[in-house]
Order: structure tokens, then C-alpha cells, then sequence
């Protein structure tokens, strides 16, 4: 917005959730950086901006490159939400947001950002926002992927570190494709030398590197060091790329004008590019951002407009009755556009497509797949236990169906009582470790009931028995 300053924030959950911790800010018009510095968040009222962008450096998301199988782009943030509930990456309320990137075939390439409820709701209650909108929300990766994708197109294995945080993930045109977050514990030496915290960083360098797959790993460009890690040593070959690490690194040290850079600060000073598509906050709160943006020029315009024509009705005395309906008028019109963008609401035929759209996802979602039920049952069988016996009960009924690996069975709307038996070789603390090992991933999921386990001494086998509640949305 012309004239108008934008004030980045960046916090982790730990500070939303404790107002009385230290949040990093920016203040920025255009290209130029007026203020940064860090405070509590009370202190955040104080600054100016017409407006907020703000990012959360939380271990409680899920950013991914990902190809989904839909015949309408539309329909992608449903299917994305199959994929993250049949991975089980939360256990909690969460809300994902997607990009379709490419749509070919019903496959579309996705780029696919979740975060939990919890976390956003923290963020959104303590920034400042009843003055001023927040524009966009995201966590901190997709910030720092959105500056260095300001400076390379090419893809980039990106290390950044903040206070307790440290991030791993592999970023290209500003969208992450892979990541990896763990939490470092700090003291005042750390602070004061930044050697020996490049020292407790190397050991994590070195595991997010071996645990990416050689083909995306050929696929890097550079290896970039950002925020804390600014200036930390690279070695072997991490340390070959070092040309275009440090053509990326002054391009990103070009952005702004003023003493920060976003080689520093790019979970800060990458706000502005990021993909508003991709923000966390509600779509309903989005539309009033929008219509606020857009409201607040336009009264800006209708003043001066009316100075204008006030001032030429002042010299040309002998139109200044006609001037002034004019301005009125005019100024009415604006006002009443800006109204309506307040209260702008999608037309009859976007809700009509919207609600067939919904239909087909919840049709989607009352189908039960009986062969993702039989992949999910054995990928959580390991070691020496093997599956004897699958039984498939539709909830109140009494006919039973033997499921096997490899058949394809929908069955739609219905719940099932599912009774498996697993045999477990061993000795007794073996397979009774075991036993209780696989009941606890299985109530990850499903509801168990009546777990019988028994060990025949002679045989030296296990057999284990549960019976499952099943529910239909789960597979």
C-alpha cells in the first residue's frame, strides 16, 4: 500500500503462549527498514504499521511438497487433510492450507502447509490486531523459504537458528519441500561466543544432511547458514557450493536498505514475499483484511478528492455551487464502495459450486478403504510377529468378512468392529513387550477392546487378540 509501513513479527509458540518473552520485530516501508529490535508482546501497541505479518517458529507443523490425486484444484485442501490425517502427523486440531502448483491427469503437485489450532490461536490472541489486520500468518519456514526465494530460484538446504530453535529443511522458489526442527538448550556462553554455539549445531548440520534422500540431495544448490548461524564454517562437501552460497547470501543482504539484512533476520524480512495463499488465518478473516486494505486508500482518495475540488471551487467562484454536489456525490460513491467491500460476500454461484464441492468431499470422507486399514495393520507389525487372522464386522451387524493384504473393499457409511489376531515368536518378556508395543500404536488410532494375550511354553509363541473399533473417517 502506498505510503503505508507493515510491521513484521517473529515469535515461537514459547513467547505466545508467555507474553511476558521477547518477540524480534521489524518496521518496514517498502524496501526500507525504519525500526527493528525485540520487546514483549504488550510493548508490540506502541509501533507502528498499518497492518501485520507474523510468523511462529513451532515444532507443531507440517510443510511438504506432495502430488494429490483430485480432478478439481478446488478440492485440494480436502485431500490434503486425507494425506495428513492417514500419515498421523498430529494428534491434535489442526488447520492446512495448499497450493496447487500443477494440475495434470488428476494429479496435482501440492504444496501443502498444516498447523495446529492451538499454536494459531496463541499467535492471533497475542499480536495487536484490533487497530490494524494481520495480513498473513505462517510459520517461520515458510518465511525464510519466501526471502531466499527472493534472491535464487534454485533449490537450497537452508540451516537457521533462533534462541531455542534450529531448522533444517530444503526450500526452492519459496516453498519448502522438506523439514526437520529440534530445540537446542542455550546458556550466556553461547551468546557471547558464537564458536560454541556453531559447536552444539554441527551435530544437527550433520543429521538433517545423511537424513535427506540422494536424490534431493543432488539436487542442492547450496547449503545456506542463516540467522544465528550467520557466518558458521562449512566443511567436506557441504563447503563445494561456497560461490553460490555467498552470490545468494549478498543478494539477500540487498534486499533492504538499513544495518539488518535478511541473511539475519529472514524469518523478519521475508514476510513480505510470502505467499498469501498459504496464510494461517481463516478465510473469513482474510475477506476483511482484504476489504480493510482497500477501504482505508480509497477513504484516503475521497479526501483528496474533496480538498481538490474544494480548492478549484475557491478559484473558479462562479461553479462552486455545481463543484460542490460534485464532490459530494463523489465522495458518497466512495464511501459506499468502500462499504461494500467491508461486506463483500462471494456471489450465489461461488457458493453454489462451493456447496456441490462439499458434497463431494463428504462422500469422500464417509468411505471406508479396507485396503489402506490392511497397509496401515501391517506396517505396524515388525520383528517376529505375523498377522494369522483378520475379522470385519459392520457395526451392528453380524456378518463377519476375512480381510486380506492386497484386495481392494470400499464400504460406505459405517463404523466396524474389526477382530485381529497376531502371532508373536519368542520368549515371554519378548513377545509380552512386543504384545504391549503394538496395542499402543493401534490405540493411536482405533479404539481397542478385549486385548487377550497367551504364551505357550512349549512353542515358545504368542498369540495376541483385540478387537478394534474402526471408524469409517479414519481410512
Amino acid at each position: 500500500m502506498l505510503f503505508a509501513s507493515t510491521l513484521l513479527v517473529a515469535m515461537d509458540r514459547i513467547t505466545a503462549e508467555d507474553g511476558a518473552k521477547r518477540v524480534n520485530y521489524a518496521l518496514v516501508k517498502g524496501r526500507r527498514v525504519i525500526k527493528t529490535g525485540s520487546c514483549v508482546l504488550d510493548e508490540l501497541n506502541t509501533l507502528g504499521g498499518s497492518s501485520i505479518r507474523a510468523c511462529v517458529a513451532s515444532p507443531l507443523c507440517h510443510l511438504e511438497r506432495i502430488t494429490l490425486d483430485v480432478a478439481n484444484a478446488k478440492l485440494a485442501n480436502f485431500s490434503a487433510r486425507r494425506f495428513i490425517d492417514a500419515e498421523s502427523f498430529f494428534t491434535e486440531p489442526y488447520r492446512v492450507r495448499s497450493r496447487v502448483l500443477s494440475l495434470q491427469a488428476r494429479r496435482a503437485d501440492t504444496v501443502v502447509v498444516a498447523m495446529t489450532e492451538d499454536d494459531l490461536q496463541m499467535a492471533v490472541e497475542a499480536l495487536p490486531s484490533k487497530k490494524r489486520p494481520i495480513e498473513a500468518l505462517v510459520p517461520a519456514e515458510l518465511a525464510i523459504a519466501a526471502a531466499v526465494g527472493k534472491a535464487s530460484d534454485e533449490r537450497h538446504l537452508i540451516f537457521w537458528a533462533r534462541g531455542e530453535s534450529f531448522l533444517a529443511f530444503v526450500a526452492e522458489r519459496g516453498r519448502v519441500l522438506w523439514r526437520r526442527m529440534d530445540r537446542v538448550n542455550r546458556s550466556n556462553d553461547d551468546i557471547e561466543h558464537p564458536e560454541l554455539r556453531w559447536l552444539k549445531y554441527e551435530g544437527l548440520v550433520d543429521m538433517a544432511e545423511s537424513n535427506l534422500d540422494q536424490t534431493m540431495r543432488r539436487s542442492i544448490a547450496s547449503f545456506l547458514m542463516l540467522g544465528e548461524l550467520q557466518g558458521m564454517p562449512l566443511e567436506g562437501e557441504a563447503a563445494l557450493n561456497e560461490p553460490v552460497r555467498r552470490q545468494v547470501e549478498t543478494r539477500l543482504g540487498d534486499f533492504y536498505k538499513g544495518k539488518v539484512n535478511a541473511v539475519a533476520w529472514p524469518e523478519l524480512l521475508g514476510l513480505p514475499f510470502v505467499d498469501g495463499m498459504l496464510s494461517m488465518m481463516d478465510e473469513e478473516y482474510s475477506h476483511q483484511a482484504l476489504a480493510w486494505r482497500i477501504a482505508t486508500p480509497a477513504a484516503a482518495f475521497a479526501m483528496l478528492a474533496g480538498v481538490g475540488f474544494a480548492a478549484h471551487g475557491m478559484v473558479e467562484q462562479h461553479t462552486a455551487d455545481a463543484l460542490q454536489k460534485e464532490v459530494a456525490q463523489r465522495s458518497l460513491q466512495l464511501e459506499q464502495g468502500r462499504d461494500a467491500l467491508r461486506e463483500r460476500v462471494p456471489s450465489q454461484a461461488i457458493l453454489a459450486q462451493l456447496d456441490a464441492d462439499l458434497r463431494v468431499a463428504a462422500d469422500a470422507r464417509n468411505v471406508m478403504r479396507v485396503d489402506y486399514f490392511l497397509e496401515w495393520l501391517s506396517e505396524s507389525i515388525v520383528g517376529h510377529a505375523s498377522v494369522q487372522r483378520v475379522d470385519l464386522n459392520q457395526a451392528g451387524q453380524g456378518r463377519t468378512r476375512t480381510a486380506r493384504r492386497g484386495t481392494t473393499t470400499t464400504t460406505a457409511n459405517s463404523d466396524y468392529d474389526v477382530n485381529v489376531e497376531v502371532q508373536i515368536r519368542g520368549d515371554y518378556d519378548e513377545a509380552k513387550e512386543h504384545a504391549e508395543t503394538l496395542v499402543r500404536r493401534w490405540s493411536q488410532r482405533v479404539n481397542l477392546r478385549d486385548n487377550t494375550f497367551l504364551w505357550d511354553p512349549v512353542t515358545s509363541v504368542a498369540s495376541l487378540s483385540t478387537r478394534m473399533g474402526v471408524k469409517t473417517s479414519e481410512f
